[in-house]
């Protein structure tokens, strides 16, 4: 069972100082209908983080991996109405960072997956996302995704936390749920996290 963080935790003073080492190169995301556009440029880059973080006066040491990401441009009110992001990260040589969604009555995806330190575009994926009942909170995920060389790449998830945002989007409100995730793929296991967004019932953050 998955852990929501029902209530926002009052405010506390927090610390960085990190420093990011890529494993691979950049990869820029093609415009998608649904998942972004022309007039947006997104960037994306595995990578190792090296550091320390000071929550509330505890000093957290940091040695793991991640994904770091930017992007700017007009953004787009047009987006799929179901949208799912999976940033999973197994060891030095494999994290798989990608996004699908529904649009239009089309299921699309993009994303990229790397290798070796290489990027392979993921041209298809198909999502299962398991919900809590009945809250309606992801519970787990199911992956299969296609890539650019024709290889394809099965991936599941478990949801170890969650957290719950309403995005107000003017009429078309949207609950987002941002999950720590433990993932697994052909016999590995990796950790990341699980980004579930989808129109909201009503303005309720917590009902789902």
């Amino acid at each position: 069972m998955s852990h929501a963080l029902d209530e926002p935790a009052a405010g506390v003073p927090v610390q960085l100082a990190l420093n990011f080492h890529a494993l691979g190169p950049v990869y820029e995301y093609p415009a998608t209908p649904g998942l972004s556009t022309a007039t947006t440029r997104r960037y994306e880059q595995s990578g190792h983080m090296l550091g320390r973080i000071v929550v509330d006066g505890k000093l957290y040491n940091v040695a793991g991996l991640g994904s770091r990401s930017h992007s700017w441009g007009r953004r787009s009110l047009t987006l799929a109405e179901d949208r799912v992001v999976i940033c999973a990260q197994f060891d030095a040589h494999l994290a798989l960072n990608i996004r699908w969604g529904r649009h239009a009555g089309q299921e699309v995806a993009g994303g990229t997956i790397l290798t070796d330190r290489r990027n392979l575009p993921v041209v298809s994926a198909a999502m299962t996302v398991i919900p809590d009942a009945p809250s309606g909170r992801p519970q787990s995920v199911q992956v299969k995704a296609r890539t650019a060389d024709g290889r394809t790449w099965q991936l599941g998830g478990t949801v170890k936390a969650v957290q719950p945002i309403l995005l107000p989007r003017g009429t078309a409100p949207q609950h987002l749920y941002a999950c720590s995730t433990r993932f697994r793929h052909n016999g590995l296991s990796g950790y990341g996290m699980l980004t579930v967004a989808r129109p909201a019932r009503d303005n309720a953050l917590l009902e789902g």
